[in-house]
């Protein structure tokens, strides 16, 4: 691998878990790029710079399809955490298929 900076693509990074782990990155020196419905706000401008929030609904595939194709072109990453996930209130039973893919 070249001098160039790592790039870490963290899923579900704006808040809790997600947004810790994009913060760690970043202290590490890495470039992240946070997919997620909304962006991840920063105080440390330093960071700041090395941060690349992309807004999308991950539940949408054809806007997944876009943004892993806008990546693609312009980055290299090097890392990836797939971190976002979503709570649906139902008992195993009574799971269908639609919401496991979802």
């Amino acid at each position: 691998m070249s001098e160039a900076i790592k790039t870490a693509l963290v899923t579900g990074g704006s808040t809790g878990i997600g947004a810790s782990i994009c913060r760690d990155f970043l202290q590490r020196g890495y470039r992240v790029i946070n997919l997620a419905r909304r962006p991840l706000q920063l105080d440390e401008q330093s960071q700041q710079e090395r941060l690349v929030n992309i807004a999308v609904d991950l539940t949408d595939r054809e806007a997944t399809k876009a943004v892993a194709a806008e990546i693609k072109a312009n980055y290299q990453v090097t890392t990836f955490v797939h971190n976002a996930g979503v709570i649906k209130a139902n008992l195993l039973e009574d799971v269908d298929l639609d919401e496991l893919d979802y």
